[in-house]
């Protein structure tokens, strides 16, 4: 078994809360995603994730920043049997690079990265290595919006 959800469409559709720490304590792999019409943002799911648990749970210490952050990286890759997530040899080379700036200095990255991060942070985009997007969409996500565009006026 393995799970992947997507706290802010769960609450979005009101379909309930899941027991996420319940299912990583029983040792099952699980991942987040974002879909559906709220914004699509990694952050906020990591954020809703954390809360989520927090309030199942009615625990404060229930699903931490560094919890919330793997659930969306090394954890949720794990959750699709993808091998990526972490920065390590071998694995795929999928990584953001964010606005350190961003960061207090007092805070500990993860807790800004999960708690306040937005995506407005992200300065660029890598997948398989090769940047994505970078301040502008990439040729690459400029024809992938295109041809999303062409594919929604098509079903309309």
């Amino acid at each position: 078994m393995r799970v992947v959800r997507n706290p802010m469409t769960n609450a979005y559709l009101g379909d309930g809360l899941g027991d996420v720490s319940g299912f990583r304590d029983r040792g099952i792999p699980v991942g987040l995603g974002t879909d559906a019409n709220v914004k699509p943002s990694i952050f906020d799911e990591m954020r809703a994730a954390s809360y989520e648990q927090k309030t199942v749970r009615a625990d404060g210490s229930a699903l931490d920043a560094a919890g919330a952050f793997a659930l969306g990286t090394s954890e949720g890759a794990r959750a699709i049997g993808a091998e990526a997530g972490d920065l390590a040899r071998g694995l795929a080379a999928d990584f953001v690079v964010l606005a350190a700036a961003e960061i207090d200095p007092w805070s500990p990255w993860v807790n800004a990265v999960v708690y306040r991060g937005e995506r407005a942070w992200v300065q660029a985009s890598f997948v398989g290595g090769r940047r994505v997007f970078t301040g502008e969409a990439s040729p690459l996500a400029v024809r992938a919006k295109a041809e999303s565009a062409r594919i929604v006026a098509r079903l309309a």
